[in-house]
């Protein structure tokens, strides 16, 4: 299943907005975080569309295509992207 760009849009802009524990609303992040969205949906275009999930490598023949080592979900919001993003606050008060 491949997903289109508008998905993969809409999911990084949720992934980012999880990230900030919903501190941005998803129309602020569009807006003002228009760089780290596209990179981050052209990261999770390549991860859910170019590769089948799971695999590290994959041999057909005598041609062999390996992928990144840890690449999943749970690390796409990578030190490129956060460069990109401000500083996440984490001060609570109960």
């Amino acid at each position: 299943m491949a997903f289109t760009d508008t998905e993969l849009n809409e999911m990084a802009v949720l992934a980012i907005f999880n990230y900030y524990n919903g501190e941005y609303t998803k129309e602020y992040i569009r807006t003002n975080f228009g760089i780290a969205v596209n990179l981050l949906s052209n990261k999770m275009g390549n991860m859910y569309n170019n590769s089948l999930a799971g695999a590290t490598s994959i041999t057909e023949g005598n041609q062999s295509i390996s992928f990144e080592a840890g690449y999943n979900s749970s690390n796409l919001i990578t030190a490129d992207i956060l460069a990109l993003l401000p500083k996440k606050v984490c001060f609570y008060v109960w």
